[in-house]
C-alpha cells in the first residue's frame, strides 16, 4: 500500500544535506553535497535532504508495520486529484531543491520533480542525485521508475566500489534492479562513456588517466566489462583494447587466470630475443577450505645447435587447504620442465602446518627436484642460482615432564647430485625434575644420523674425468659419508653441588678411496702412502665433571671445580680402520680448577659532546691442573697421530684468559633544554673489543725452557686459533674482525712453529641519512645535528644473507617458484650497507698431500682444446662444495685440500632519487677475478596511477635479465613490460 503524508509538503522547507549511508567497510564521507561534482560543473547546490519532523499522526502511520511510504519535500508542491501527478519545483530565486524518497530510494533535484503515481515514474529535471540501494548516481535529468525499478539519467556519473574505486561516466545510463541465481541486485548499463580510478582533474581538467568506452554493464554478480576500450593518458590516446573486464566480486572464485606476456613477445624486436609467456591457466576454488590452479609457462629457444640455448615448457600446479578450525593448513605444488633438447626436470613440494593438541604439531616442509641443473640454468635470480633446496619435517610432542622432537632434513645443491640427508633427528629433553628437596635431575638426550651421497669433490683419484672430446664427465666413484651421533647427558644437583656425566657416542664413515699418509709403530719409519677404499672412526666420550657453589657473586664470581680429563684432548674409546676395528681406550686424570669472572669499571670525565665516558674490562680466568700421564701408542695409532714429539701427556698447569672492553660516552642534554638531565641523555658506544679465549699452559713453558728450544715462553700458548671482533657506534653497524692462525703444525706435538698467519677478515657498516659518521662525528664534538626523521633512521641489514635464505624458503614447485618482479618498496631518504669477507688458508709445510682445489689449475688443460669447455668448467667447479667443509679422511694423514684465497665486496644500497623515483643496487664484488659475481639493479618510478619499474639481474652462473613493467595500480594485470633474458647453458649436456 502506499500513502502520500501531505504534512510533510511544506512550502518553503529547510532543504539541509540528505543522509546518505556510506558502504559497509570504507568510512563515512565527509559532509558534503548530495550530488558529486560531475565533469564540467561548478560547486554542487544541490544539499542533502533535511526533512520536515513529522507531526504525531505522520509518527503513527510511520510506525505501522506492513506499509511502503513515499514522501515528497520541496519549496512549491502541487497535487493533480485527476492524474494523482505531484510536481514539486523551486521558484525564482529558490537555492533550495526538491526531493522524493520511496523506501531506501531517494531523488534529489535542484530545478523539478514530476511523479505520477499511477504510473509510477518520477521525472528530474536540472542536476539530479538518485540513490537505489548502495547506488548512487549523478547527472543532469533522469527518470525513475518505482515499478520497474529502474534509473535512467543522461550525462550519469557513478561509482563502482572493488579495492580501488572505479568511476563509470556514461550517457545514457541506467539501473535495472533484477532477480538472478546470484541473489536480488542491480545491472548497470551505459553508453558512450568514460571509466578510471583517478580523481585528480587539476592538471589539465582529464583525469591522469581514463578509458573511453562504446558500451559498459555491471551486472549483479559484480563483474563488469567495458567495450571497445580505448586508453587515454590525460587527453592523449594510448591503446586500443577490445574490453576491458573487472571482477568485482569479494573473496576466490574460480576463472582463468592473467597470463603475463609483453608487447614485444607479440612483435620481436630482434632475432635473438626469446618470447616468454607465463601463468596461462586455470584457477579452481573447490570450497572453502581448498583451492587448486595449473598453469604453463613457456619459453622459447635460439636454435637446436650444440651451442644455443633450448626453450622449455613448463607445466605448473598448485593445491592449497587451510582448515583453522582443524589448526591445518599446507599446499602441494609439482613443476614438471621439458626442455627443447629432450632434458627434463621434476619438481615437487609440500608444505604442512598441523596442531594436534596444545603441545603436540607437526611442521613439514618438503622439496625435491630431479634435477638441479636445470633449476640452475632457467634462473636468473642470482639468490636462486646459488640457493640450496632445503626439506624439513619436525614433530614436537610433550610425554610427562619430557619434550619430545623427531624430525629430519635433506638438502640439495644447485647444479650438482649431491644430496645431504640428516634423518633421524631425536631429541628429549626435561624441565628440572626435584626428585627430592635436595635432588634435582635435569636429563637430556639427542639423537641424529646424517649421510651425504654423491659428493662431488676433487680427490687424489680424480672427480672429473677428461674425454678426449675436452668434454668433462663425472668420476664413477661414488663419494659418500655417513655421520652418527649419539649423546646423554645426566647433571644431578646435591644440597647445592652440581654432578654431571656425559656420555657421547659418533661415528663417521667415509666411503670413497682416498690416499692416506699412514704413520708406523716405530717412530724410526717414514710415513707410507695408502690407498683405502673405505675409512671410517668410532668415539666414546664420557665427561664426568663436579662443581661447587660459586663465591663472591655479583663481584669476583669464583667458581672452583672437580672432574676427571681425558689425556688426549679427544674421545675417551676409539675405533677405526686404523685399529681394524678394536676398541682402544686412552686413560683420565683427575683435575682441578678454579675460575674467576669480574668485571672492572672506570668513569672518566667527558670532554666535547660528552658528559662523561665509562669504561668496562670484563675478564673470566681460569686455572685447571691435571697430573702428568701417559696415553698408549696403540691409542696415538688408531687415529693415524704419531707417538713421535707427543707432549699430550705432560702435566697441565694452564691458565685461560678471555678478555672483553667497552668504552661508552654519555651525551650532553640538547642546549637550552631544561627538562633534560644527564641521565636521560643517550649512550652511544665508542669502541667494543672482544677476543677470543687464550691459553698457556705453564708445564710446556718449562720443558722447552729444560730442552733449550727457542722461543719457549711463546710456546706454552695452547691455542692454535686467536680472533679479534670490534665495534662502534661512530660508524654506523660498523661490525669488524680477525682471525689468526697462531701455530705452523698441530699444537701437541712439539714440531710446531709459532708463526701468526691471518687467515680471515670480515668487516660490515650501515649508513643512512640519519645515521652517518659525519653527524656522530658532530655529536661527538658537541655540534647540534638536524633533526630527522625516526622513519629513516631504521639500518638496514646487508640483504646477501637474508634474501639468500628467502630464496632458499621458498617452493621451487608450482607458481610460487617464480621468479617475481623486482619492486622497490616507497620509502624516504636512503641508507646502505657494505660488507668486505678475505678467507685463505694457511700453506701446509712438509711433504703433505695435498690436493689443489682451485678451479682454475683444474680446468686449465681445457683452455686450449676448448675454450667453452674451459669456461662450463670453470662454471661448474664454482658449484663444488664451500672451502669450510672438505670432505676429508676420519683421522690424521688425509688430503689437505688447498684452497685459493677469497676476498668479495658485497653492497645494498637503497635511494630516494626524486620524490617520484626510488631504486636499489644489490651487487657482490670479487676481488680475487676482478669481476663483479651478481647484479640486483631495480629503478622505479611513480607515475601517480601507474608504477613504472626498470630492473637488471646478473646471476653468477651467467645469466641475466632485464626488464621493463608499467602497471596500473588500480589493475596490476593491465600492464606493458618488456623482457629480455639470457640463460646459461653448460657445453656437453
Amino acid at each position: 500500500m502506499q500513502l502520500a503524508l501531505p504534512a510533510l509538503l511544506a512550502a518553503g522547507a529547510s532543504t539541509a544535506g540528505a543522509q546518505v549511508r556510506p558502504d559497509i567497510g570504507r568510512p563515512a564521507p565527509a559532509a558534503r553535497d548530495t550530488t558529486p561534482r560531475t565533469p564540467g560543473t561548478g560547486a554542487d547546490s544541490i544539499r542533502r535532504v533535511e526533512w520536515v519532523a513529522e507531526d504525531s499522526v505522520a509518527r503513527a502511520l510511520l510506525g505501522r508495520p506492513g506499509y511502503t511510504f513515499t514522501r515528497y519535500q520541496g519549496p512549491i508542491v502541487t497535487f493533480d486529484a485527476l492524474t494523482r501527478a505531484i510536481d514539486l519545483f523551486i521558484g525564482l530565486g529558490d537555492t533550495t531543491g526538491v526531493a522524493v524518497q520511496r523506501g531506501e530510494e531517494l531523488i534529489v533535484a535542484d530545478t523539478a520533480i514530476r511523479y505520477n503515481e499511477e504510473t509510477g515514474r518520477a521525472v528530474a529535471t536540472g542536476r539530479v542525485y538518485i540513490r537505489e540501494g548502495r547506488t548512487e548516481l549523478t547527472g543532469i535529468g533522469g527518470e525513475y521508475n518505482l515499478r520497474e525499478r529502474s534509473v535512467t539519467i543522461r550525462g550519469g556519473r557513478t561509482t563502482f566500489e572493488t579495492e580501488e574505486s572505479w568511476i563509470v561516466s556514461a550517457d545514457p545510463l541506467k539501473i535495472q534492479e533484477v532477480d538472478s541465481s546470484e541473489g536480488q541486485g542491480h545491472n548497470v548499463f551505459g553508453r558512450s562513456g568514460t571509466l578510471t580510478s583517478c580523481t585528480d582533474t587539476t592538471h589539465s581538467g582529464f583525469p591522469h588517466y581514463h578509458f573511453a568506452f562504446g558500451e559498459v554493464k555491471r551486472t549483479v554478480g559484480r563483474t563488469m566489462v567495458a567495450r571497445p576500450a580505448v586508453l587515454y593518458i590525460e587527453d592523449i590516446p594510448v591503446i586500443w583494447l577490445p574490453f576491458v573486464f573487472q571482477d568485482m566480486r569479494e573473496g576466490r572464485r574460480s576463472g582463468l587466470m592473467t597470463p603475463r606476456i609483453g608487447v614485444t613477445d607479440f612483435v620481436r624486436n630482434s632475432p635473438s630475443y626469446r618470447r616468454n609467456v607465463e601463468n596461462l591457466g586455470y584457477y579452481w576454488s573447490i570450497n572453502d577450505y581448498m583451492d587448486a590452479d595449473a598453469t604453463i609457462d613457456w619459453l622459447s629457444g635460439t636454435g637446436r645447435g650444440a651451442n644455443e640455448a633450448p626453450g622449455w615448457t613448463r607445466y605448473n600446479a598448485d593445491w592449497r587447504y587451510r582448515w583453522i578450525d582443524r589448526f591445518l593448513s599446507g599446499g602441494l605444488a609439482s613443476s614438471y620442465t621439458r626442455q627443447g633438447d629432450g632434458v627434463k626436470n621434476l619438481a615437487v613440494s609440500w608444505n604442512h602446518n598441523q596442531e594436534f593438541t596444545r603441545h603436540r604439531s607437526l611442521r613439514a616442509n618438503v622439496n625435491w627436484m630431479q634435477n638441479t641443473t636445470v633449476q640452475r640454468e632457467t634462473r636468473v635470480d642470482p639468490f636462486a642460482v646459488l640457493a640450496t633446496i632445503n626439506s624439513s619435517v619436525n614433530l614436537q610432542d610433550r610425554i610427562g615432564p619430557a619434550a619430545v622432537a623427531l624430525g629430519g632434513s635433506r638438502k640439495q645443491f644447485s647444479g650438482r647430485a649431491e644430496v645431504e640427508q640428516t634423518f633421524p633427528t631425536l631429541s628429549v629433553t626435561t624441565g628440572t625434575l626435584n626428585l627430592r628437596p635436595w635432588l634435582n635431575w635435569t636429563p637430556s638426550f639427542q639423537f641424529n644420523e646424517q649421510r651425504r651421497t654423491d659428493i662431488t669433490q676433487a680427490s687424489q683419484l680424480g672427480a672429473l674425468l677428461r674425454e678426449q672430446s675436452g668434454q668433462l664427465v663425472a668420476d664413477t666413484v661414488g663419494n659418500d659419508e655417513r655421520r652418527t651421533s649419539a649423546s646423554f647427558d645426566t647433571p644431578l644437583e646435591i644440597f647445592g653441588f652440581s654432578l654431571r656425566n656425559a656420555f657421547r657416542f659418533a661415528e663417521r664413515e667415509v666411503t670413497f678411496p682416498q690416499v692416506i699418509k699412514v704413520v708406523s709403530a716405530d717412530t724410526t719409519l717414514p710415513e707410507v702412502d695408502r690407498i683405502f677404499a673405505r675409512t671410517y672412526i668410532s668415539e666414546v666420550t664420557w665427561d664426568p665433571s663436579f662443581s661447587l657453589p660459586a663465591f663472591a657473586q655479583g663481584t669476583w664470581n669464583l667458581t672452583p671445580s672437580l672432574g676427571f680429563a681425558n689425556v688426549n684432548p679427544g674421545p675417551f674409546m676409539v675405533r677405526s680402520h686404523y685399529s681394524g676395528g678394536r676398541w682402544i681406550r686412552q686413560t683420565k686424570r683427575p683435575t682441578a680448577g678454579v675460575s674467576i669472572s669480574p668485571t672492572f669499571y672506570g668513569l672518566f670525565p667527558g670532554f666535547a659532546g660528552f658528559s662523561r665516558f665509562r669504561h668496562a674490562v670484563t675478564t673470566s680466568l681460569s686455572y685447571t691442573f691435571a697430573p702428568r700421564a701417559g696415553v698408549s701408542d696403540e691409542f696415538l695409532l688408531a687415529q693415524n697421530e704419531s707417538p713421535r714429539n707427543y707432549i699430550g701427556a705432560l702435566s697441565q698447569n694452564q691458565l685461560s684468559l678471555t678478555l672483553g672492553t667497552n668504552i661508552e660516552g654519555k651525551g650532553r642534554p640538547a642546549a637550552g633544554d631544561t627538562s633534560a638531565t644527564v641521565e636521560s641523555a643517550p649512550k652511544v658506544r665508542v669502541l667494543s673489543l672482544n677476543f677470543t679465549p687464550l691459553s698457556y699452559d705453564v708445564s710446556r713453558y718449562m720443558k722447552y725452557r729444560d730442552d733449550g728450544a727457542p722461543n719457549a715462553l711463546v710456546r706454552g700458548l695452547t691455542t692454535s686459533n686467536f680472533g679479534t671482533s670490534i665495534r662502534s657506534d661512530l660508524l654506523p653497524g660498523v661490525d669488524f674482525s680477525l682471525d689468526h692462525s697462531l701455530f705452523q703444525g698441530e699444537v701437541l706435538s712439539d714440531t710446531a712453529v709459532f708463526s701468526p698467519y691471518l687467515t680471515r677478515v670480515g668487516g660490515s657498516f650501515q649508513l643512512n641519512a640519519a645515521r652517518n659518521p659525519l653527524i656522530m662525528f658532530a655529536r661527538l664534538l658537541g655540534r647540534a645535528v638536524p633533526a630527522t626523521n625516526t622513519a629513516t633512521a631504521e639500518i638496514v641489514s646487508p640483504a646477501d644473507p637474508a634474501e639468500a635464505r628467502a630464496a632458499a624458503a621458498l617452493p621451487i614447485a608450482g607458481s610460487q617458484g617464480r621468479t617475481a618482479q623486482v619492486v622497490v618498496p616507497p620509502r624516504d631518504g636512503w641508507d646502505a650497507s657494505f660488507t668486505f669477507s678475505m678467507s685463505r688458508q694457511r700453506p701446509p709445510s712438509g711433504d703433505a698431500n695435498i690436493i689443489n682445489f682451485d678451479p682454475e689449475l683444474f680446468c686449465e688443460p681445457l683452455r686450449g682444446a676448448n675454450p667453452l669447455a674451459y669456461q662450463n668448467c670453470l662454471t661448474r667447479a664454482s658449484f663444488t662444495p664451500t672451502p669450510e667443509a672438505p670432505v676429508t679422511s676420519p683421522g690424521a694423514g688425509g688430503a689437505f685440500y688447498r684452497i685459493p684465497p677469497a676476498t668479495s665486496i658485497g653492497s645494498n644500497l637503497r635511494f630516494t632519487l626524486t620524490p617520484k623515483w626510488t631504486g636499489t643496487w644489490q651487487t657482490n664484488y670479487d676481488v680475487e677475478r676482478n669481476e663483479f659475481a651478481s647484479h640486483v639493479v631495480s629503478l622505479q618510478r611513480d607515475l601517480h596511477d601507474w608504477r613504472a619499474n626498470f630492473s637488471f639481474t646478473q646471476s653468477p652462473n651467467g645469466s641475466f635479465a632485464f626488464s621493463f613493467f608499467i602497471a596500473l595500480k588500480a589493475e596490476p594485470d593491465l600492464k606493458f613490460d618488456y623482457n629480455r633474458a639470457t640463460y646459461r647453458r653448460e657445453a656437453g649436456r
